[in-house]
């Protein structure tokens, strides 16, 4: 069994501190209205930049699909 390290830790934290925060700013209606208010060119670059994150800190492994017999 592996243990959990503080590295590990800070960063379960700092993804709930984020989701958290993007939660008040959707309930609220304040992410639409900061998305709307900037030029295509900043928005795009906020969607570059996530897919960029998510491609550089995801997992893949080479694992068999869950779903493959049905």
């Amino acid at each position: 069994i592996k243990m959990i390290g503080l590295n590990e830790i800070i960063l379960i934290f700092i993804a709930m501190f984020i989701m958290e925060s993007v939660h008040w700013l959707q309930r609220n209606g304040k992410i639409v209205e900061l998305f709307e208010q900037k030029p295509r060119w900043q928005r795009w670059t906020v969607y570059y930049t996530l897919l960029f994150l998510i491609l550089c800190f995801g997992v893949y492994n080479n694992t068999q699909f869950i779903y493959f017999q049905f």
